[in-house]
């Protein structure tokens, strides 16, 4: 009995199965594991474009409600965090920390605060081989009169959103955040210590 060329019956049944999974609307388990992989790329991709976006947006309106006084935004956060802090967790060790950054990143912005008369050090009370960092009274001033700016921006930034959302969004982000670390990238990457590396030569504003 002659059964064709096995060649033509192999591509003759492709075909029909492929014409039977369309009519039937299936999708192959491998072609799902890859449309959905394809998905998640996409949706990652728009994520890190929506909060580039933001960030870009918030240190825009954060570095005109400090202007006049010549400061970035990343001194300005160092100094916000001084300010509610002077009784501890205060160090250099300790900034780097709440930052995530490396102790370089904090030095060099700490020096430009020093310089601008806004910061001082003393001994640490609770370390000696520490120096607690804090705010001159000039600094304090500068912080002070802005302290309802952010309570400002908060109620239009987060206007139509849930508290539960936003918890669930910050969930998400720092679950982003800590993939980011575990998993090595080109453009951003984890050190030895878990604290994240930042190419100097870059943006000032993204030193910390």
């Amino acid at each position: 009995m002659n059964v064709g060329n096995p060649i033509d019956i192999c591509s003759k049944l492709r075909y029909n199965v492929a014409c039977y999974r369309k009519s039937k609307n299936i999708v192959p388990a491998g072609r799902k594991t890859g449309q959905r992989k394809r998905t998640q790329g996409r949706k990652m991709n728009e994520i890190g474009k929506y909060m580039k976006k933001i960030h870009i947006l918030m240190e825009r309106q954060r570095n005109i409600e400090y202007r006049g006084y010549d400061l970035t935004s990343t001194q300005i956060d160092i100094m916000e965090y001084l300010y509610f802090n002077c009784d501890g967790k205060n160090t250099l060790s300790d900034i780097a920390a709440f930052f995530g950054v490396q102790h370089t990143s904090v030095i060099h912005v700490l020096k430009i605060l020093e310089k601008k008369e806004l910061i001082y050090r003393i001994e640490s009370p609770k370390d000696c081989r520490c120096k607690a960092i804090l705010l001159t009274q000039k600094g304090r001033d500068i912080i002070h009169s802005h302290l309802g700016c952010p309570a400002a921006r908060n109620a239009f930034l987060y206007a139509g959103i849930s508290e539960a959302e936003l918890e669930i969004t910050e969930k998400s982000l720092r679950q982003i955040y800590q993939n980011l670390l575990q998993n090595q990238t080109d453009g951003f990457h984890a050190v030895s210590d878990g604290k994240t590396t930042i190419d100097q030569g870059t943006d000032e504003n993204a030193e910390v």
